[in-house]
C-alpha cells in the first residue's frame, strides 16, 4: 500500500506543472474604427485605431483606447482571400486573419486567430461594417468577438478523483483482509 501511495504522489507531482500552465484564454470583444476604400474586390483600410471604451474581458487589459492598428499589407481581398494573407498588429495583440468574405452589401465577416504573450491563441469572429458601397471611402467599424465556449471539466481533477477512489477501494480491501 505504501508503494502505491508513493507512486500516486509522484504522478500528482509530475502532473502539477501541467495544471499550473500560466496561459489563459482570451475573452470579450473590441472594436476597430477607421477609413475604408472598397475597390470592388478588396478593402483598403487606413487610419485604423481601437474604439474608445469598447474593450471587454481580456481586451480591457490588453488594448488601450485609440491604439493604432497596423497590417502586413494595405488591402484585404474579400473575393479571393487566402488564409494567412493578412496579419494585424494591435499593441501586444497579433491578429492572423484566417477567413474573410463579403456577406452582404457593406458587411464583411471572417475569423481571426488572436495571439498575445500570457494568453493561449484564440480564434475569434470579426465583422466589418461600412456605409459606403464599392468605389468610395467611408468610415467603418470592425467588431472582434470571441464566441462563448462551453466550459469543460478539468481533466486533471477528474483523473485525481478517480485515483483517490481507486486508492480508497484498494485500502478498504487491504484492511478487510
Amino acid at each position: 500500500m505504501r508503494k502505491f501511495l508513493t507512486i500516486l504522489a509522484s504522478c500528482t507531482m509530475l502532473a502539477a506543472p501541467v495544471a499550473m500552465h500560466a496561459d489563459t484564454m482570451m475573452s470579450g470583444q473590441f472594436t476597430i474604427q477607421g477609413m475604408l476604400t472598397d475597390t470592388g474586390t478588396s478593402l483598403l483600410i487606413s487610419s485604423a485605431v481601437t474604439g474608445t471604451g469598447t474593450q471587454t474581458g481580456s481586451f480591457a487589459t490588453l488594448l488601450n483606447d485609440g491604439q493604432g492598428v497596423f497590417g502586413t499589407s494595405p488591402s484585404i481581398s474579400y473575393t479571393s482571400y487566402m488564409s494567412g494573407d493578412e496579419m494585424l498588429f494591435i499593441g501586444p495583440l497579433t491578429a492572423d486573419l484566417e477567413s474573410f468574405t463579403e456577406t452582404s452589401s457593406g458587411v464583411f465577416a471572417g475569423t481571426v486567430l488572436l495571439s498575445s504573450a500570457g494568453f493561449d491563441d484564440t480564434t475569434a469572429n470579426i465583422v466589418l461594417t461600412t456605409t459606403e458601397d464599392k468605389g468610395g471611402s467611408s468610415e467603418y467599424t470592425a467588431v472582434t468577438t470571441i464566441p462563448s465556449s462551453v466550459p469543460e471539466p478539468s481533466t486533471l481533477a477528474l483523473f485525481g478523483t478517480g485515483i483517490l477512489g481507486l486508492a480508497s477501494v484498494v485500502r478498504s480491501k487491504l484492511l478487510r483482509g
